[in-house]
Order: structure tokens, then sequence, then C-alpha cells
């Protein structure tokens, strides 16, 4: 397994820069693990939505990093909390891979089975194939939804995608899900 004990997951691929090497998977899940003691960011303690990437179509996995903790310097959330609902795609235009995510909070009364708050759409980016992350966005501060209730909007996880001209429209826009 890529991340004994996780779940909800997202994959993508990042194709070689040549064209002739196997590129790049890189898994994510709501998965909590132990966060680096230093480089990339990364804080003592646990970390929240592990990611690792595999050069060699998947027969071996590097080491867990944590995408939000390196772009927003947070390993948690908060109490009772956790990063969840990885969505990912691969931007072949800027080369870049973006990762949405939200912040789930346990909390009687919630949005979501009346057990879970979804804290909104955020977003990281790699421009190395997935081993560090930075560019932090928070992007429901761009949604038009209506404004209440905040807190019940998240990606849905599973992979985004990279839209096809239509009529020589439209191709090369990302396209991203939430709930």
């Amino acid at each position: 397994h890529v991340f004994p004990g996780g779940h909800i997951p997202s994959l993508v691929f990042v194709p070689s820069d040549d064209g002739a090497g196997n590129g790049t998977l890189t898994a994510f899940s709501e998965w909590v693990g132990p966060c680096p003691t230093s480089g990339g960011g990364g804080k003592a303690g646990s970390c929240s939505l592990g990611a690792r990437s595999s050069t060699d179509l998947g027969e071996t996995w590097a080491a867990p990093v944590f995408p939000a903790d390196e772009g927003m310097g947070d390993p948690m959330p908060g109490p009772r909390s956790h990063f969840c609902c990885p969505m990912s795609v691969f931007d072949p235009a800027t080369k870049t891979v973006i990762l949405q995510f939200s912040n789930s909070t346990s909390v009687k009364g919630g949005c979501d089975l009346g057990s879970e708050q979804l804290g909104g759409v955020m977003q990281v980016k790699s421009t190395d194939a997935g081993r560090s992350w930075g560019a932090y966005e928070n992007v429901q501060t761009q949604l038009e939804f209506p404004k209440k209730p905040l807190n019940c909007l998240a990606p849905t996880s599973g992979a985004g995608l990279v839209m096809r001209p239509v009529g020589g429209k439209f191709g090369g826009r990302l396209v991203f899900c939430a709930v």
C-alpha cells in the first residue's frame, strides 16, 4: 500500500521532461504521519494530507511529504481537524501539479453527515513533480458561491481535469469539482 491506513486518495501523473522516461506518479491521501523535522518547512509533530511519488511506475515510492504543511507552514489545521479531500491535476502549460484540499473538523451538527465541517477550498502547487510544495492560495476567497454556509464547501477528492478545446475555445482550462 502507498499509504497504509490512508483514505480518500488522489493520483496525478507528470510526464518526463524528455518524453523518454517513466514520468512521475504522485499519490495523495487523507493520511496522518510524522512531520519532517527539518527541511521543506515541516514541523515536528503530526502532519495530515500525505503525498508520495514514484518514478518507476509505482514499484517503489519515496518517503511521504506533506503539501499543505509545506505550502502553508501549518502541519494540522486545528483541534479535531485535519486536511482532507485531495484533488489533483497536472497542468501541462505551466508544468505544475496543482493540489486542492480542505480543512475537515469534527463537530456535532456539521454540514457533512452532521458530524463534520468542511473548511473551504485551499490550494498548493508543485513545479518539480510533487517533490516540494509552495504557492499556497485560499481559493475559497475567489469563489462566487453564496456566502453562507462558508464552512461547507470542499473539493470532491480524486482528479481534476484539463479541458481540450471545444469549438476552438476553453482548451487548457483546469476544472475542479467541489461539494
